[in-house]
């Protein structure tokens, strides 16, 4: 939400319109360098490399991105926005698509202003493309230009420069707020971001922790009139995907700033072109005004909502009658500016259906407050960096008697109790007509919500041969996220998509069939029942059996995420309660007699706890598993204690058993 003070239109009509072209002799030579112009690589090992980064695909030698704001208004009518980004790079894994293919979407009005792509194969080959050789495709309105590099190879060293820029309009603005990361997800040995922009306008900075800003360099003198902020890294660290972790923007260092005033170029001192709210009110009051002065007492609405709870006694009842009329009823889309016109065309933008929402349950009587959520993966919540950018998420908090609901109306399918993982305990906006700025934290969710179980009857038979069912019962987001994800897929890929679930993480597994139990039961558990066969896991020996359960007898088949205690490097991060239930049956040949002791257990650590409990009989063995995680936060140095509960190291886990034969 933006204050300006005079409309793009009158500014372009106030700007001059000399016939001089400004603008190759204001820019910056950050942003107008040939595209060749590409530091020399030092020589190096590319196994040696492999060895220092373990697992890595790629290793950068340099990353560059700079930003410029070229504002050529009074003395031109053009104001241009460059992006220039040059990146050099060696393949350690020719398999990572990522890498060896080069994609950039543009973003509306931006265009592609020249691009130079160069790969260097170990043997010394050196092959150049340009823009002709790049493949341009539009998606969803947006261009979109490819390239995949032949015969890439391990130590392939590829470099890659490209520039683009999005120029002022009566309808278009350029970017004024900025999101760059100063962290990738691969290893880089030099690292450099730069944004260039006009002295006379004022710049904040976000804070991505309390009283943490990244380190950064501050050039008011190299060019006449413009500032430039700089941040420069060597051997920043990739940020690696480890399981039980934070958001990338909770830990990573990035750059986050907004432009918060513009001078007036033609009136200096008085009221500036541009500015942004300077108070969490003011901001607040703009949203209300959006939320709640758009056609709120139209009848249709209060009809609408008063046909919906008829009938209805339970405050949780009316919720779900209404939010689920909205999802299934109004698409997100859509021109429309009011609540009159949301139920007109039935179609609507999130804010508005999130404002139709409030207004139907309030309607009802219940008490419903519109919120707007700064998710988890936004990093941290700086209260001095007043920007409607922190707070990305419509919601309305409906608060009964039992219980607090925070629902989204704009989210197809998604019942009221499922709360997605980001927005769990995240900070929240309270928006109300009569203004204000009231911060909440959205509710966590009980470990019960997002219960998994998991129930397994195995059948070992004379020739050691398994046969297998399993039954995956979900709940929660999970569930919801699993269903959705079915509905695009074809028969190949949902059979794909279910084969991840499968326990079993050895063996060759056969014959297999499934069959999916509620999946368009939105609100209901999901289960998946899974059927197979598996050859070779079983070793039969005159004398004895040997049983390697491959993942079965595991922590609540958890132990696939393991990753060695001595690797870890990212903090541990687990968002919510969350329980999984394990029941297995194993039935074998009553000539076969367990020799492997297992022992009824039970654990508990910092982050919550295990138990197993195991009954023998003739013939069969039943166990019964859970793990209960609790909602934590913890440094690297703490993971072995989490694998005490999910990996290898914990009680749970049995990896072999082994028989005995009576003859």
């Amino acid at each position: 939400m933006i204050r300006r003070l005079l409309t793009l239109a009158l500014l372009i009509s106030l700007s001059g319109c000399t016939g001089v072209d400004y603008l190759s002799s204001f820019r910056t030579d950050l942003t107008q360098r040939p595209f060749d112009e590409m530091p020399a690589i030092a020589s190096f090992d590319v196994d040696a490399l492999s060895e220092q980064y373990p697992g890595e695909p790629a290793y950068y030698f340099d990353f560059e991105q700079t930003l410029e704001h070229v504002f050529l208004i009074p003395e031109s009518d053009r104001w241009i926005y460059v992006e220039d980004i040059r990146r050099q790079y060696v393949i350690l894994d020719a398999d990572e698509e990522t890498f060896t293919t080069f994609r950039v979407n543009l973003a509306p009005r931006e265009r592609l202003d020249g691009i130079m792509l160069r790969s260097t194969s170990p043997s010394g080959e050196v092959l150049t493309y340009s823009e002709d050789d790049l493949i341009r495709e539009v998606d969803d309105g947006r261009v979109v230009y490819k390239f995949a590099y032949p015969a890439v190879e391990r130590g392939t060293v590829i470099e890659e420069s490209f520039r683009t820029n999005r120029e002022l309009a009566k309808d278009y603005t350029p970017p004024l707020y900025i999101d760059a990361p100063l962290q990738l997800y691969v290893p880089v040995k030099n690292f450099a971001f730069q944004y260039v922009f006009p002295t006379n306008w004022a710049l904040k900075i976000k804070q991505v922790g309390p009283r943490q800003i990244p380190p950064y360099e501050l050039d008011r003198n190299s060019y006449d009139g413009r500032t430039v902020v700089t941040f420069k890294g060597r051997d920043l660290a990739g940020f690696p995907d480890e399981p039980y972790s934070p958001f990338f923007k909770e830990i990573a260092s990035y750059l986050e700033m907004q432009v918060t005033e513009i001078a007036n170029p033609y009136f200096p001192g008085d009221k500036p072109l541009y500015e942004t709210e300077k108070s969490w009110e003011e901001l607040t009051k703009r949203y209300g005004e959006y939320a709640f002065d758009r056609g709120r007492r139209f009848r249709e609405v209060e009809e609408q909502a008063q046909s919906l709870a008829r009938g209805l006694e339970s405050d949780s009842a009316k919720v779900a009658s209404i939010v689920s009329w909205i999802q299934n009823n109004i698409e997100v889309g859509g021109d429309a500016d009011d609540l009159a016109s949301v139920m007109r065309e039935r179609k609507g933008n999130s804010l508005l259906q999130t404002s139709l929402a409030q207004a139907m349950l309030a309607e009802v009587g219940l008490d419903a407050d519109f919120i707007i959520i700064h998710p988890a993966n936004e990093g941290y919540f700086d209260r001095s960096f007043i920007s409607g950018t922190q707070f990305t998420t419509p919601a309305v908090r409906v608060k009964s008697a039992d219980r607090q609901y925070v629902v989204f109306p704009f989210v197809e399918g998604l019942p009221i109790t499922y709360i997605p993982e980001f927005y769990q305990g995240a900070d929240a906006i309270v928006i109300r007509p009569e203004g204000g700025a009231e911060f909440i934290q959205v509710p966590t969710q009980d470990a019960e919500s997002y219960a998994v179980d998991e129930d397994y009857a195995v059948e070992i038979d004379e020739d050691g041969i398994i046969r297998v069912e399993e039954t995956k019962t979900l709940r929660g987001i999970a569930a919801y996220e699993l269903r959705k994800s079915f509905e695009d897929l074809s028969d190949e890929e949902k059979e794909e998509e279910v084969r991840e679930l499968l326990t079993y993480n050895e063996g060759q597994i056969e014959d297999f069939e499934y069959e999916v139990q509620a999946l368009d039961a939105y609100g209901q558990p999901l289960a998946f029942v899974l059927r197979y066969t598996i050859p070779d896991l079983v070793t039969v020996t005159p004398e004895e059996v040997i049983f390697r359960t491959g993942g079965l007898l595991s922590p609540a088949s958890l132990s696939a995420f393991e990753t060695k205690v001595t690797e870890r490097q990212l903090p541990i991060r687990i968002y919510y309660d969350r329980i999984t239930n394990k029941s297995i049956r194993i039935s074998y040949p009553e000539s076969w007699t367990l020799a492997t002791e297992l022992e009824d257990t039970a654990e508990q650590t910092r982050f919550g706890s295990v138990r197993g409990i195991y009954l023998m009989g003739e013939g069969e063995i039943t166990a019964e598993q859970q793990i209960v995680l609790k909602e934590s936060r913890a440094s690297p140095t703490a993971y072995g204690a989490l694998l005490q509960l999910t990996g290898s190291q914990s009680r749970l886990y049995v990896p072999t058993l082994v028989f005995t034969i009576d003859r």
